[in-house]
């Protein structure tokens, strides 16, 4: 939580401190959030060697693929008594001038790590409202089970990370541009006390 909340004051300072005590969200640098870890023991990249392929159409409509490849080329096998990688995929969208917000959890994808990985594309579109200026934050969770169908509870063999971070509006997405320092030239007559060699 106090992590989580750091990383949010991270994109809050990408605004200038001029609006210091008026600071939107939406004037933020929201893909600061891109790479948060939720377990703060392990890294999603300890684990998975790649990330979602995420597109976003005009229409609020929000296609994810998970790549295909060798098990080895994607997920990490040395995990002890591990039988299976299992994903689990979540998006958050939230109004960034309002109150509105809307979840999604996809199922759980359970992948054999003794054979190659065919891939994924999520059937069921999510389709989000794409009227005004919105945030969409996906988060991928990845764990392990054992022989017999046991999720693997040891926090050295999971992770959940914020794979995606974007400012939508009306559904495009709008890249943060830093707002343009102002040099601040010394006055050349310089009116205080002179000195003296001496």
């Amino acid at each position: 939580y106090y992590r989580l909340n750091a990383c949010l004051s991270h994109a809050l300072n990408a605004i200038p401190n001029e609006k210091l005590g008026q600071k939107k969200l939406m004037e933020g640098n929201i893909s600061l959030l891109k790479g948060f870890e939720f377990n703060k023991h392990r890294s999603l990249s300890n684990f998975y060697y790649t990330s979602p392929i995420v597109s976003i159409e005009e229409n609020g409509a929000v296609n994810i693929q998970i790549p295909k490849g060798e098990i080895e080329s994607l997920f990490s096998t040395r995990v002890p008594n591990a039988l299976t990688v299992c994903l689990k995929l979540m998006a958050f969208s939230f109004d960034l001038d309002g109150d509105n917000y809307e979840t999604f959890t996809t199922k759980e994808i359970q992948i054999s790590l003794y054979e190659p990985f065919e891939g994924r594309l999520l059937k069921d579109q999510i389709i989000i409202d794409n009227k005004g200026e919105k945030a969409l934050i996906i988060a991928l969770g990845v764990y392990y089970k054992d022989d017999y169908a046991q999720f693997i509870n040891n926090r050295d063999f999971y992770a959940c990370q914020i794979t995606d971070a974007f400012h939508l509006r009306d559904g495009i997405i709008v890249p943060f541009i830093a707002p343009a320092v102002e040099e601040k030239f010394k006055d050349e007559e310089d009116n205080g006390l002179d000195w003296e060699i001496g």
